[in-house]
């Protein structure tokens, strides 16, 4: 007895698959210049929040794409650990006055 496997919906991953390679080129490189006072919490979760939209506007065209939400979600992370360690490392910094 004979059969044949068909696989439906191929077309979407390979979809998704292109739009993640789209997106990834779109986060390429430095994400958005900060200046912010390393002192001040509230102005370091400013920079956080800036670095957040600039991932958000830039991903804007892929927002149905869970693959490049969770993509978005780990660079989100990933730019909020970097600021918070830069903040930590700026506070460290003996004064030079």
């Amino acid at each position: 007895m004979g059969f044949s496997l068909r696989v439906e919906g191929l077309d979407q991953v390979i979809q998704s698959l292109e739009d993640v390679s789209k997106a990834l080129q779109q986060l390429q490189g430095h994400i958005v210049p900060l200046r912010f006072n390393a002192a001040d919490e509230e102005r370091v979760q400013a920079a956080v929040q800036e670095a957040y939209d600039e991932i958000d506007r830039r991903l804007a065209s892929f927002k149905g794409n869970a693959m490049v939400q969770s993509i978005a979600s780990q660079f989100k992370a990933k730019a909020a650990e970097n600021i918070r360690h830069r903040a930590a490392q700026a506070r460290e910094q003996p004064d030079s006055s």
